[in-house]
């Protein structure tokens, strides 16, 4: 009982702590927001994660901030890996060493849940969307993802992009690139409710960061750019909207429909 009061006290302190990110992770009066950081976080790394925010991080400068706690910096370094390892926070390396940060909700801790997503974490997830964290998503100043332009007439319902207007996203790339099941997707799944538009779940592109950590943690694989155009080839086919991450350099691309995303 002691340490479940402890962790609850905790999650409410993190979810405060996330709630100032850029995106944000508002409270609800059902506090199922809580019981999803109960499920992602620790005690123990939800007191770590108190200590960063959406800048990354050396666990060097981590360490500054918690070395007056008694935990060595091997065991910090171990904590943030495992805390990479299930999704609770992003990862990225520079110069062959590894920084830390926060993610938010979406995209980022939801996403991360593809190997693990499960009825009970989908069901939390998808309240919480209703309930509190959709306007939090949809209201930033610069919104995480944007639907590619197509040049002529479409269907007001689904903007659907090209696969000429995709293949300059894959072009671009450096090479680290992979795919990924739909975590919207398997959470439908988990629920019984099967998407209507595809059978297909290995579908959704990750780029540069989200490949390395995706790739690192067993959460996709790596693949070619001629494997790319073939699977968002036939995403297009299937009649999804790909939707990449709305930054100059993309960082993911996803292929959505109306019946499983944004859950």
């Amino acid at each position: 009982k002691i340490s479940s009061k402890c962790l609850g006290f905790q999650a409410k302190k993190l979810q405060k702590h996330l709630d100032k990110q850029p995106v944000g992770f508002p409270a609800t009066a059902s506090g199922v927001e809580r019981r999803i950081l109960r499920e992602v976080f620790t005690v123990e790394e939800a007191a770590i994660a108190l200590e960063m925010n959406y800048k990354f991080q050396m666990v060097e400068q981590i360490f500054e901030k918690v070395k007056d706690r008694g935990i060595s910096e091997e065991r910090l370094q171990s904590m943030l890996d495992n805390m990479e390892r299930h999704g609770a926070i992003f990862v990225k390396m520079t110069n062959g060493k590894k920084q830390y940060a926060l993610h938010p909700f979406a995209v980022g801790i939801f996403e991360m849940k593809v190997p693990t997503m499960n009825a009970n974490f989908y069901m939390d997830a998808r309240k919480y969307m209703y309930q509190s964290f959709g306007m939090a998503f949809l209201s930033t100043a610069l919104p995480q993802m944007r639907v590619i332009p197509v040049e002529k007439s479409v269907t007001p319902a689904l903007n659907i992009a090209t696969y000429d207007e995709i293949r300059e996203l894959v072009l671009q790339n450096d090479g680290r690139m992979g795919v990924a099941e739909c975590v919207c997707r398997k959470g439908r799944d988990a629920i019984g409710r099967h998407c209507t538009e595809t059978d297909r779940r290995e579908i959704c592109i990750g780029f540069a960061d989200f490949h390395d950590m995706y790739s690192r943690n067993g959460f996709g694989r790596s693949i070619s750019k001629e494997e790319a155009f073939e699977i968002l080839e036939q995403n297009e086919k299937d009649g999804l909207v790909l939707m990449p991450s709305n930054t100059q350099e993309a960082q993911f691309v996803c292929s959505c429909c109306a019946c499983c995303c944004a859950c």
